[in-house]
């Protein structure tokens, strides 16, 4: 695209759509807070089980892949600066896993920033379920989803393959598309 459909991240309105300049992924802007833009993903990045041994997000499968095929294209494109390490409260849906917190550049949206959002979701929902952050109980190896229709269930971690949308704080002065 030619420079002059380039906007900075800030000019783009909560809620609708943009793609970094440098990359090909289309995100979703939820909220800018301080200089920085808290997005999701458009579409389903890929499709895997959430993890083998657990239900927690900090330190399962989805997150190595995220850390470790996803975030270094993101700071490639983006440029490594233009990111913010953020936590991800893990609390499950049933109020236990209380007080399990973790911090990474890239995460997945939670159950209650879903629920928060839930009209910029829906304006983009993907034709397929995908994973949230939150797990389900601490009690269960279960993990929380939306389905294509916009509902929760509660998903097994180990046994279905479910999308991955991925979630990212950018700097609202990146150039984007």
């Amino acid at each position: 695209m030619s420079a002059e459909n380039q906007k900075r991240l800030h000019d783009i309105a909560d809620g609708e759509i943009f793609c970094p300049t440098g990359l090909t992924t289309t995100w979703i802007k939820l909220y800018e807070i301080d200089g920085w833009v808290t997005a999701v993903t458009k579409d389903l990045w890929e499709y895997d089980r959430f993890d083998v041994n657990h239900n927690l997000l900090a330190g399962s499968k989805i997150l190595n892949r995220l850390t470790s095929e996803l975030l270094p294209v993101l700071e490639v494109g983006v440029g490594a600066d233009n990111m913010l390490k953020f936590k991800t409260d893990l609390l499950a849906a049933d109020g236990t896993y209380r007080g399990y917190v973790m911090e990474s550049k890239i995460s997945l949206p939670t159950l209650d920033m879903y629920r928060y959002f839930r009209s910029a979701f829906d304006k983009y929902m993907p034709e397929d379920w995908w994973w949230l952050a939150t797990p389900d109980s601490e009690k269960m190896s279960l993990v929380t989803t939306v389905c294509y229709n916009g509902t929760i269930y509660a998903v097994r971690k180990s046994q279905n393959r479910g999308g991955i949308r991925p979630l990212c704080i950018f700097n609202s002065n990146i150039s984007v598309l």
